[in-house]
């Protein structure tokens, strides 16, 4: 198990679980599953949205995006070459 506690992200047996809060689960997904373009799309829209002025509580929302973004495409593409 990985766990990344700044991100939110956590990496179970090759299933990607995106946790926001205590002990909530909003997310669960395996690496074949990811849509790469879609989450290279979500990354993109992020690194753009941060580069704008935001509020604490939205740059922090846009942060947890572009980390779950980061983590479908490295789990994706890390499953993507052990195949």
């Amino acid at each position: 198990m990985q766990v990344n506690e700044n991100e939110s992200i956590i990496s179970v047996n090759d299933v990607i679980v995106t946790v926001c809060g205590f002990n909530h689960v909003m997310y669960v997904e395996r690496p074949e599953d990811v849509d790469i373009k879609r989450a290279e799309a979500a990354k993109e829209r992020a690194e753009e949205r941060l580069r704008q002025k935001l509020s604490i509580t939205q740059h922090y929302h846009t942060q947890t995006v572009l980390s779950r973004a980061m983590a479908r495409l490295k789990h994706s593409t890390k499953r993507k070459h052990d195949i």
